[in-house]
C-alpha cells in the first residue's frame, strides 16, 4: 500500500500551465475552488505557433522550387498537399522524416498511422492559421464541420494532444490543452477517453493530471454547465475500469486528495481513495 499522506499532497500544478488564468470575462472564472488554484498560477491563452526563423535568402531560394509532401488521411484515403518548407520547419520530427533516407523524405508522403483524420486535419489548419478551427462557442460546443457534440470535440483535442507529443510539437500541444480545458467546463470527460487517454500517454503527462482532476471531482459529485451525466459523474465501476491502467490510482488520489484540502473528507470519498491506492 503505498503511503497515503505523502502520495496525495504532492499535485503537481505546473503539470496543467496550459490552461488560461481566471479573469472576470473568462469562462474559468466559474469554476469550482479546486480548479481555481490550477489555473491562477498559470500562463495566459498561448500565442500563435511561429515557424523556426529561416534566413531570408535561403527561404525566398526554396520557394521558388519547393516541393509538395501529400499528408495521407486514414479514414478515407484522401491526400492534403502542403509545401515541404513548412513541415521542416515545425519540428526536428518532421525535419528528420523529410530530409533522411526514410521512405517518407524519399516518396514526400507523410502517414499518421491509427491518428483519426480529423485530428491530421485539425493539425494542419493550425500549421496555417496557427490556432484551432473552432472560433465560435455556443453552450459549449464549438461550431464547425468537424464536431457535433462537446464528447467529440473533448476527443479531438485529446488526440491533438497526444498527436503533438508524439511529433515534437509544444507549441500545439499548449493550444490543444488550452482548448479542452475550455470544453471540460461543460461536460467530464468519458470513461472512453480516460482510458485512451492514460494508455496513450507517458506517466506525469499533463494531460493524464488534468484528466484524473475531473474524475476527482466528477466521483465527488461537482456539475458542469450543461451536462447530462448524472451525479456523481463517475462510478465504483467506472474507477474498476481506468484503474487498470497503471498509473491512474496515484493521479486519481492525489487529485482528489488536493481537491479536498481544509475540507472533511466523506466516508465515500475517503474509501474511494485508499481503496484506490491499496491497488495502486
Amino acid at each position: 500500500m503505498l503511503a497515503y499522506t505523502t502520495r496525495c499532497t504532492s499535485f503537481d500544478v505546473q503539470a496543467t500551465r496550459s490552461f488560461a488564468p481566471a479573469t472576470n470575462n473568462h469562462p474559468s472564472h466559474q469554476l469550482p475552488t479546486t480548479i481555481k488554484l490550477i489555473a491562477t498560477s498559470l500562463p495566459s491563452k498561448p500565442s500563435p505557433q511561429l515557424l523556426a526563423p529561416v534566413a531570408f535568402r535561403d527561404l525566398m531560394e526554396s520557394l521558388t522550387d519547393d516541393e509538395m509532401v501529400s499528408v495521407m488521411l486514414n479514414d478515407d484515403g484522401s491526400v492534403l498537399k502542403i509545401q515541404r518548407i513548412l513541415l521542416l520547419n515545425l519540428s526536428p520530427w518532421f525535419k528528420k522524416a523529410l530530409t533522411s533516407g526514410f521512405i517518407e523524405g524519399q516518396s514526400l508522403t507523410l502517414r499518421f498511422p491509427g491518428v483519426p483524420s480529423d485530428v491530421v486535419q485539425t493539425f494542419v489548419y493550425w500549421i496555417f492559421h496557427g490556432t484551432l478551427p473552432w472560433s465560435d462557442w455556443r453552450d459549449g460546443v464549438a461550431q464547425g464541420d468537424l464536431v457535433q457534440t462537446n464528447e467529440e470535440l473533448q476527443a479531438i483535442l485529446a488526440r491533438l494532444w497526444m498527436f503533438s507529443e508524439e511529433h515534437l510539437l509544444p507549441g500545439l500541444q499548449d493550444v490543444a490543452i488550452h482548448a479542452l480545458s475550455h470544453q471540460l467546463l461543460y461536460t467530464f470527460p468519458s470513461v472512453e477517453l480516460l482510458l485512451e487517454v492514460y494508455e496513450g500517454t507517458a506517466p506525469d503527462s499533463p494531460l493524464r493530471k488534468l484528466m484524473a482532476n475531473e474524475v476527482a471531482s466528477g466521483w465527488r459529485g461537482q456539475e458542469r454547465r450543461f451536462s447530462t451525466q448524472s451525479s456523481p459523474a463517475y462510478s465504483r465501476a467506472d474507477l474498476d475500469r481506468v484503474g487498470t491502467v497503471p498509473g491512474f490510482t496515484a493521479d486519481f488520489a492525489i487529485a482528489l486528495e488536493r481537491q479536498v484540502v481544509g475540507m472533511d473528507l466523506s466516508d465515500d470519498e475517503r474509501a474511494a481513495c485508499l481503496w484506490r491506492l491499496r491497488g495502486a
